[in-house]
């Protein structure tokens, strides 16, 4: 089981690598919305030829992209549900945040009130 968890983490880390890049991300949320050609991806990035070329074929190892016809790249199934997958991360774990920020903000306007009560028993 050790050999098991060691497989998913190397996995895990070749395509979080493959995502920690600013243009990588921006590319992949570009083929999200739409299948485009080499020229359209190099024109809304505005990455060099040579630049744009790596960072499609990161994607493409890790399997995010796939090139579904020639000079034409697309999303993968995998690369839509990860950012999907992220996306609804992000959503719960701000709404968490939120909850939070609100619990702790009630427990301080509760604390005069509760601080007067406790004199008010004593007395």
């Amino acid at each position: 089981m050790t050999e098991k968890r060691l497989v998913l983490g190397k996995e895990m880390l070749r395509i979080v690598k493959a995502l920690a890049n600013q243009s990588r991300f921006t590319l992949l949320n570009k083929l999200y919305a739409e299948p485009l050609t080499f020229q359209k991806l190099k024109d809304v990035t505005n990455l060099e030829k040579s630049a744009l070329a790596n960072n499609l074929h990161k994607l493409l190892d890790v399997g995010l992209v796939e090139k579904t016809q020639h000079g034409i790249y697309a999303i993968t199934n995998d690369g839509k549900k990860l950012l999907e997958s992220l996306q609804q991360f992000i959503e719960v774990s701000n709404e968490r945040k939120r909850k939070i920020e609100i619990a702790n903000a009630q427990r301080q306007m509760m604390k005069p009130f509760l601080e007067r009560h406790k004199t008010k028993t004593r007395d």
